[in-house]
């Protein structure tokens, strides 16, 4: 005596469609559902690729304008101890100046330190991880040292 299995086959080899159905129906709707999160996978891949740029962007604006800053800072120093050595009689107004601009100077170097640091670990996430770029297009100033009652 032969077994049949669960699927019959017609005369013409074809899946007796009553029987296959029912069957067949549950793998086609797992593909189907599969291909949807495939797709929306990769949108949100896209999405949190775009947002690293951004932020990555957005990073590295901060820390142009901070070293921006810190240029201005420095040459405005330089020229108050310029002045310093002609001076007489505003020296100590002079001194006073320098003074807290050096201390403003040094307190926003440590700020584009951080946003440096900041960059890098953005250009981490993103998968870049030789930083000699970075080094390169933004070079963070020495601090300035503070100067002395007796001269510049």
């Amino acid at each position: 005596m032969q077994k049949h299995s669960k699927l019959s086959f017609s005369t013409q080899g074809r899946v007796d469609s009553l029987i296959a159905v029912p069957n067949i129906a549950p793998w086609m709707c797992l593909v189907e559902m599969d291909q949807k999160v495939s797709k929306e996978y990769e949108r949100l891949q896209v999405e949190i690729q775009r947002e690293k740029a951004e932020a990555l962007g957005r990073v590295g604006e901060r820390l142009e304008l901070v070293l921006r800053k810190l240029d201005e800072w420095r040459h405005t120093i330089d020229t108050l101890r310029g002045k310093l050595e002609e001076a007489s009689l505003e020296r100590d107004s002079i001194l006073q100046a320098i003074r807290g601009l050096t201390q403003e100077h040094n307190a926003l170097r440590e700020k584009a330190m951080t946003y440096r640091r900041y960059l890098i670990i953005q250009r981490e996430a993103v998968g870049f991880y030789d930083h000699r770029e970075v080094d390169r297009h933004y070079r963070i100033p020495d601090p300035i040292g503070e100067i002395q009652n007796e001269g510049s």
